[in-house]
């Protein structure tokens, strides 16, 4: 398989994690090498930064701005390793999220879209080749949610609009910004959704 960057993106709940695992696991039968990383967190610097982002216990609170620049420069560094991983040891990287993340997240959901473009473009921050997106229906996103945090009392109103706004966002992302994207869906079995990835791949880098 040629070397190649891929990423799996999607809102939280919708299995993205588990299908990537899936996805990993095909490829290590295959015996094909390659490396798998996530955003933020590929780079000590994005560990750092993802600590203090998700972490209420450190006291930190930051800006949808700031938070933006963070994710950003966190981003910048992790260039260097995909870029490494493809021109040097030739090699697929298979990432969970990327800077699409950011524009879900820090662009349209805390109202800083514009200035995730202009970071996008100016930056140089480079496309992959393949996104694919998980979907799932927002009723069962959040019923994962309530499974997986225990109930959705802690979910307050906002919260919840919150995620039907990211749901929508994600399905129209080609009215936001470009890429090659495939929309997965993430309510079936996750065998299924990790072979449609795989057989995608195959077609494209064949």
């Amino acid at each position: 398989m040629k070397p190649f960057y891929a990423v799996i993106e999607g809102p939280d709940y919708s299995g993205k994690t588990s299908i990537l695992d899936g996805v990993v696991e095909k490829l290590r039968q295959r015996k094909v090498d390659h490396l798998r990383i996530r955003e933020p967190g590929a780079t000590e610097a994005g560990v750092g930064i993802r600590n203090l982002l998700q972490n209420p216990k450190l006291g930190f609170r930051f800006s949808p701005k700031a938070q933006t620049l963070m994710m950003y420069a966190d981003r910048v560094e992790t260039q260097a390793v995909i870029k490494e991983q493809l021109e040097v040891h030739k090699l697929p990287v298979i990432s969970d999220r990327c800077y699409l993340s950011s524009i879900m997240y820090q662009g349209v959901l805390l109202g800083e879209l514009d200035l995730c473009l202009k970071l996008q473009s100016d930056l140089g921050i480079k496309k992959p080749d393949l996104i694919f997106i998980i979907t799932v229906p927002v009723e069962i996103g959040l019923l994962r949610a309530k499974k997986r945090i225990g109930g959705l009392d802690v979910l307050d109103e906002v919260a919840i609009n919150n995620y039907t706004t990211l749901n929508n966002a994600y399905k129209n992302v080609n009215t936001i910004i470009s890429g090659n994207y495939y929309f997965i869906d993430g309510s079936r079995l996750v065998s299924e959704s990790v072979d449609e990835i795989i057989s995608i791949m195959d077609a494209y880098y064949a």
